[in-house]
């Protein structure tokens, strides 16, 4: 069961993540937890996984525009300043304005790069047919419920232009009952007054949540939408999850 939580509650939940462990709660290694990242290995992931991408997309053949990018569910900026090397500009939007404030210092001096808190059902604050490029990653999975994660995939394909390319993953089916279990601890708590950094310290709980959308839901979701999935591959990033999913890669066709 895919128990729902409101956009508010995600904003606030992640600002308390962005406090107690921001870049575990983004690329969460069993190993780094507790503060065990260093900010250059964790942004030299970024640019790893942007290159991979990158050469995923080369090798559908299809063409790729480099003027403007957005980076969906940016965190820290970990994949939009290394998104940065191939686009002239690019926007990074998170439902954390905590995360939007870190990455902003993190990346300070760094031309054309643009990071915005979006705490909407949509993006609303992005132009139709704007963008060449939308990358979304490890994020559609912690979105309130699968709804807004179809309502979100649909405006992936309404900001890009004609001929513009989204690549995202998501879960099509998950084994969550432990983080749900999890999660709904620390609410629990949290309630009671206890506060996060005592949760995830000494208790080892945190609110993070996963949801996932059937594949033949997504499918339709970009068909509807104008899209035309170009390839769909299986994510094999997360072990933890007993069926992780599919990363897809999706062209907004030309008019």
């Amino acid at each position: 069961m895919q128990v729902g939580i409101s956009l508010d509650q995600l904003s606030r939940e992640w600002n308390d993540l962005a406090e107690l462990d921001p870049m575990w709660a983004i690329l969460s290694n069993r190993d780094k937890k507790h503060a065990r990242w260093d900010l250059d290995d964790f942004l030299a992931t970024g640019r790893i996984e942007i290159e991979e991408a990158l050469e995923a997309i080369q090798a559908t053949g299809c063409p790729l525009g480099t003027q403007l990018a957005l980076d969906f569910g940016c965190g820290l900026g970990r994949l939009t300043v290394a998104l940065r090397q191939h686009f002239d500009k690019v926007v990074g939007l998170d439902v954390s304005p905590s995360m939007i404030e870190s990455a902003q210092r993190i990346h300070q001096g760094i031309d054309g790069l643009d990071f915005v808190a979006n705490v909407r059902g949509d993006l609303a604050v992005l132009a139709d047919d704007s963008f060449d490029f939308v990358y979304s990653s490890k994020v559609l999975q912690h979105v309130p419920g699968p709804e807004l994660a179809k309502t979100y995939i649909a405006e992936f394909i309404r900001v890009l232009k004609p001929g513009g390319i989204a690549h995202f993953q998501i879960p099509v089916h998950t084994g969550m009952r432990r983080f749900a279990n999890r999660r709904a601890a620390y609410v629990a708590l949290r309630r009671l007054g206890l506060s996060p950094a005592f949760l995830y310290n000494r208790l080892g709980l945190h609110p993070m949540h996963l949801i996932s959308v059937p594949f033949s839901e997504v499918r339709s979701t970009i068909v509807v939408a104008g899209g035309r999935i170009v390839t769909t591959e299986p994510d094999s990033e997360w072990p933890l999850l007993s069926n992780p999913g599919f990363v897809f890669i999706v062209l907004k066709p030309l008019l």
